[in-house]
């Protein structure tokens, strides 16, 4: 079984889970520990070895690997998001709650992913055909056969989903931008309200005064 096929099937699996009203999401008693966030820089041909999983400890191998009951935790927390993307209804993005990622574990979106892998690869054979028949050979154009009947439209996608997330930045700076100015506007204000008379400016026979 490929790794392929296993994604596949856990996507059918969260679909016809995050579909049954009856059906309630399972509940694993498991922490995810593993939140590290790791900077990595690496000067061009450089490498570094890996262990295999098979000359690592047990210890080791449950700090590196998620294992399946971990796994499962992770599934059965994303069916309630996905619930709420089958009925179009607004998810909050925040720490606890994003529809990133699940977009093609939806039965829409399962669909619209399997057209595109079906597209692409009659439009690979479709080249493929032309060029022998043609008696020539020229990769780039299957390439781009493929990068025109699939590949395009997940890279519109990805596109627009990248230009709303920069206006959404442009927008948030904004708001904190205009605290800030109106909170420095107000400290200016409180100095601004208040004039000082110098007692030795006062006139003859009279009190020094500050005036608000």
């Amino acid at each position: 079984m490929t790794f392929q096929k296993l994604i596949d099937d856990d996507s059918q699996t969260l679909m016809t889970e995050a579909s049954s009203p009856a059906s309630s999401p399972r509940v694993f008693p498991v922490t995810l520990k593993r939140r590290l966030r790791v900077k990595i820089s690496l000067a061009f041909n450089e490498s570094f070895p890996i262990a295999s999983r098979a000359s690592m400890g047990i210890e080791d191998l449950r700090a590196t690997w998620y294992d399946k009951t971990e796994y499962n935790a992770m599934k059965s927390n994303i069916i309630p998001i996905l619930r709420k993307m089958m009925k179009n209804e607004i998810v909050e993005e925040s720490d606890k709650e994003t529809t990133r990622g699940l977009e093609y574990r939806t039965r829409k979106g399962a669909n619209l992913r399997q057209e595109n892998k079906l597209n692409g690869i009659k439009a690979v054979l479709d080249e493929q055909r032309r060029q022998r028949l043609a008696g020539i050979k020229k990769p780039e154009l299957i390439s781009q056969a493929y990068l025109d009947a699939a590949a395009a439209q997940c890279q519109e996608a990805a596109q627009n989903l990248a230009i709303a997330d920069a206006l959404e930045a442009r927008e948030y700076c904004q708001k904190i931008k205009s605290s800030l100015l109106s909170k420095a506007r107000a400290e200016v204000k409180k100095f601004t309200h208040f004039r000082v008379r110098s007692p030795f400016l006062a006139a003859p026979g009279k009190s020094a005064a500050v005036a608000a």
